[in-house]
């Protein structure tokens, strides 16, 4: 979409950012070692869609992420819940919110917050989801939550592109990956197949997604279209994980 979505009378500031979402923030990568290969799965640039909740337009007195709050109404059981508690501080939640907004459920923002669905533990896999559904169901009736099994079920599949993996070295020493982590890399050539159950892969990978202590044994990174700046990465990984 080449259009200016502020120009665009018509959208909501919801809807400006679900086509953000969809045609700025979302990164398809190509893996070229079998044509039409979709082992990778699209993630979202984190660093873009936080610039952009945390940007105020021209003309307005609010940041885009408050002015997208205050439209999806979301649901509050006191006058102490407020925009800061998504947008700033150790328990912020700004991820979990664009993941909210994704389903059409971010009006429930702060019930997720209550119940410790927070960005810091995203892309914990061991993120536990009782003490949401019991929050869930209380409100069921009073705020017409339809679902809350699926609300939850959708949440879980969605989360991981807004939580791509930061590459540390023990990340890349630990050969096998955990099944649903999701590696933010933009191209992946294979370099030597080794037969059997290992191969060499090179993979080119956002400089946000890279740790300092990686950089320093990396080239220069370069630039390399909507990425921005990436840098290549050679490395040992299981097929079982790509085609």
């Amino acid at each position: 979409m080449n259009c200016s979505y502020a120009a665009m009378s018509s959208f909501t500031i919801v809807d400006t950012f679900k086509a953000k979402l969809e045609d700025e923030w979302t990164r398809t990568p190509n893996c070229q070692v079998r044509p039409g290969c979709q082992c990778l799965p699209p993630f979202i640039s984190t660093a873009s869609l936080k610039q952009w909740m945390d940007r105020k337009e021209r003309g307005k007195s609010e940041t885009n992420g408050k002015r997208v709050l205050d439209e999806v109404n979301a649901i509050r059981w006191t006058n102490f819940l407020n925009s800061g508690l998504v947008f700033e501080g150790d328990h912020s939640c700004v991820l979990v919110f664009s993941c909210l907004l994704k389903q059409d459920q971010g009006r429930l923002i702060y019930i997720f917050r209550n119940a410790n669905i927070l960005d810091k533990n995203l892309s914990d896999p061991k993120l536990g989801y009782n003490p949401l559904r019991v929050k869930l169901t209380r409100h069921k009736a009073l705020h017409r939550i339809d679902n809350v099994e699926k609300i939850i079920n959708d949440f879980e599949k969605n989360r991981w592109a807004f939580c791509p993996a930061h590459l540390d070295q023990e990340l890349l020493d630990n050969i096998r990956f955990g099944a649903k982590l999701l590696l933010p890399f933009c191209t992946r050539d294979l370099v030597n197949d080794k037969g059997g159950t290992a191969s060499v892969s090179q993979v080119t990978v956002p400089e946000e997604y890279v740790s300092l202590e990686i950089k320093k044994h990396l080239g220069e990174p370069f630039d390399f279209g909507e990425y921005g700046k990436v840098s290549t990465i050679g490395f040992l990984r299981f097929v079982e994980h790509f085609c």
